[in-house]
């Protein structure tokens, strides 16, 4: 899947990964934001514009697309978080035997119990029924109480993991998948972003996190990994590496790829004061 707009190169994602988006510049980084954003709605902007293409051009209408912004708080209070289990859960009982014939018999003891309200006023008998929208409108009335099975509490990563397997379950399997994920480090603790991606990577879609995360980062394979510059060029993440490979650095601890994106992250931010002296050389050297 590609992201094509006027502002940067093009974004190749890789498709079942985890993807990072870092800018150089916080007013590219806003309008790129914004243009997802407006996407994801179905707002066209002709300039500046964003095209996602997998084989063709896609919109809204013909891919799925889930927003996360990370650093949202009352998860059970939120509209789009609440609608979205919500339609998760109808789609169960609608779809798995087993619910499908508890609901149904739901429907059956309301409608008994509705029944037996029924009365004679006057020369007249008052007959009372649910109508079919009444009972879809139930699903809206109820109040969510969730735990995690085996903690009996829920974590901000549980809330996420049910966020996006609930939405997953309720998208057209058939079209194009990418998750926006906003900052992800907003949701957790630095002790904590292993267990995130870990989470990320095993959900299997299509990924794009916009992050400043060092720790996110460091993680990214370099083809996932693009570090986009003030006037839109990327990082060449890809030749750092083949030229760690050539000095042949003695890294047994570290796999050369994710030096390579920890230390383009380092260079990209201008950050090198603390590095070992060996890498500093390396990378005032050359610049990528």
């Amino acid at each position: 899947m590609k992201i094509y707009t006027n502002q940067i190169d093009p974004i190749v994602l890789q498709e079942s990964k985890v993807n990072v988006a870092s800018f150089e510049s916080s007013e590219m980084q806003r309008e790129f934001r914004e243009l997802l954003l407006f996407f994801s709605i179905g707002k066209k902007k002709e300039h500046p514009y964003l095209i996602f293409e997998q084989e063709k051009e896609l919109t809204n209408r013909t891919m799925n697309i889930l927003f996360l912004n990370g650093g949202d708080l009352n998860y059970l209070e939120s509209k789009d978080y609440v609608k979205l289990i919500q339609n998760m859960l109808f789609e169960q009982f609608k779809t798995i035997p087993a619910l499908t014939e508890k609901w149904m018999h739901f429907e059956k003891t309301c409608q008994i119990q509705l029944e037996n309200l029924s009365h004679h006023f006057s020369d007249f008998y008052i007959d009372l029924e649910f109508k079919d929208v009444v009972i879809d409108q139930i699903w809206k009335m109820l109040e969510l109480h969730i735990v995690n099975d085996e903690t009996e509490t829920m974590t901000i990563l549980d809330f996420r993991k049910l966020q996006i397997e609930s939405w997953k379950k309720i998208i057209n399997q058939d079209l194009p998948t990418v998750i926006i994920y906003q900052f992800p480090e907003a949701d957790v603790t630095i002790q904590e972003m292993n267990q995130l991606m870990t989470l990320l990577n095993d959900i299997g879609l299509t990924i794009l996190c916009i992050s400043n995360s060092y720790q996110l980062i460091e993680n990214t394979s370099k083809d996932s990994l693009f570090l986009i510059k003030e006037r839109g060029s990327l990082y060449n993440v890809e030749q750092l590496e083949r030229e760690l490979e050539s000095f042949e650095f003695n890294t047994t601890s570290i796999t050369n790829e994710r030096l390579a994106s920890a230390l383009a992250f380092h260079d990209f931010t201008n950050q090198t004061m603390l590095l070992d002296s060996r890498w500093k050389k390396f990378l005032d050297s050359s610049k990528y």
